[in-house]
């Protein structure tokens, strides 16, 4: 009886042993799970604080929507008053961009040790007034030089240096960017529908003497520069190759006239190809001129579009540094552009520093030339026109974007009743209401080689100040 006693209070103690343990652990399981329900109940309020319509998704691209609640808006400004807050636009205007691991090659120098972070771009993006008469904003990084390869050339046996910002290949493109000290030359597909008349033919060597052409050979022969009354910065490219590239003889050409003869004496092949194989690549300097150098080397938001868009050509380690612009695409978001030459002449292309283009008016009616839309009056800012940032209908990786713009001009009839336009919605929507009228400039004839550039190239390759 005693040891049955014994076994039966043994049994007894790890039944309340493990009792125990059990109520503990239920006891600690739903003090866990009371508290991560009111935390996730919490979670999901402030969320549904930030919860948006359809109407708002326009927004999401370009981060602070035009159409936020008048209330927030008025609290944030009685906050300013107070020196409690800074009434700033919202982060996405330009997204979060690390740069740390980009790197480049030759002597182009980049920014590749930043990381540009939210928080260091608010501090420079200020909007003071939404709309009315005399409303001004401030975009952060609204102009930038950026360090652009250049590629050297010859023009009826001079030397022309040359930009390179499109090709209607994408082969062509890779091929073009791998010797561009990975500066993008991008695929443009809609080149291949610019006119022949609009053309002018470049000659790209692939084999022969090695130097500073397209491909890293002799440099490309091209049939006309700046100046020429048939100018254009779309070239129809034609492959050259010398038959028998080791044998010691192959020297530099300089013109088409060269390259012909040298064809017919059996020395190299000229493969003419189609006509839809094109390349953007307008000229930096020729014989005797150039594009305009700005007197004010140092780009800030406040500098004008006027003076030039050059702050400097060095020809020895082939670099042009130029000005970009913001812009907003279909969707309000960041885009960068640049202007080289236009058509027609007018007082803008003059005191703007850019090259005169006549063969670029035949794009008019085409469509390699797509709408961009500037505005001459309304919130002022650093746009072309001293207003706010112009408006794309294409960004720079749809299928029809362009290089090649047709100029149109944005009013508001009734200045009191501006306020900010980011997207293409907002264009037609305000269209609809009556308060803007568009104007085609010089009747549509106005066109524009703008290239257009992602935030991470121009962030790669920003121009740094000693």
């Amino acid at each position: 009886m005693k040891n049955n006693y014994v076994e039966y209070n043994s049994y007894t103690s790890l039944f309340l042993y493990f009792l125990f343990l059990f109520l503990i652990s239920a006891i600690t399981i739903i003090t866990i799970l009371t508290s991560s329900t009111t935390s996730l109940f919490s979670w999901f309020q402030e969320l549904n604080k930030f919860s948006i319509n359809q109407q708002q998704q326009v927004f999401l691209q370009n981060a602070f929507a035009q159409q936020i609640e008048q209330s927030t808006i008025s609290k944030l400004q009685e906050l300013e008053k107070t020196d409690q807050v800074k009434l700033k636009t919202q982060s996405p205007l330009i997204p979060l961009v690390d740069i740390s691991n980009v790197k480049t090659t030759s002597k182009i120098t980049s920014n590749n040790n930043v990381t540009t972070t939210i928080s260091e771009l608010l501090s420079d993006t200020n909007f003071t007034e939404m709309e009315g008469l005399g409303s001004k904003l401030r975009l952060a990084m609204s102009k930038l030089a950026i360090d652009i390869p250049m590629q050297k050339a010859y023009e009826n046996g001079h030397e022309i240096f040359l930009v390179t910002f499109d090709a209607s290949n994408s082969i062509l493109a890779h091929q073009l960017t791998d010797y561009n000290r990975e500066f993008p030359i991008h695929y443009t597909k809609v080149l291949r529908q610019t006119p022949e008349s609009a053309l002018n033919e470049a000659y790209i060597f692939k084999n022969g003497v090695k130097g500073k052409g397209h491909l890293g050979f002799q440099p490309t022969i091209i049939t006309t520069k700046p100046g020429d009354k048939n100018y254009s910065p779309l070239k129809h490219i034609n492959f050259v190759e010398w038959n028998n590239p080791l044998t010691g003889k192959i020297t530099e050409l300089k013109s088409e006239e060269e390259i012909v003869a040298a064809q017919q004496a059996g020395k190299l092949r000229i493969n003419n190809t189609s006509p839809d194989l094109v390349i953007n690549a307008p000229a930096i300097k020729w014989k005797g001129d150039l594009l305009k150098i700005r007197a004010d080397k140092i780009i800030t938001d406040e500098t004008p579009f006027l003076g030039g868009q050059v702050t400097s050509i060095d020809t020895d380690n082939m670099i042009v540094t130029m000005v970009t612009m913001r812009a907003f695409g279909p969707d309000g978001k960041t885009v960068y552009w640049l202007v080289t030459d236009a058509t027609p002449m007018t007082d803008d292309i003059i005191k703007g520093g850019i090259v005169y283009s006549p063969a670029n008016e035949l794009l008019a009616s085409t469509p390699v030339a797509v709408d961009f839309y500037q505005f001459i009056n309304g919130i002022r800012d650093g746009g072309p026109q001293g207003f706010q940032p112009p408006i794309s209908p294409v960004n720079l990786e749809d299928s029809n974007y362009s290089p090649m713009w047709r100029i149109l001009f944005v009013v508001w009839k009734d200045p009191q009743k501006t306020h900010l336009l980011q997207t293409m919605y907002d264009l037609n929507q305000t269209k609809k209401k009556g308060l803007i009228e568009i104007i085609p400039v010089l009747k549509g004839k106005h066109i524009v080689n703008c290239p257009f550039f992602d935030q991470s190239t121009v962030l790669k390759f920003r121009h740094i100040y000693n």
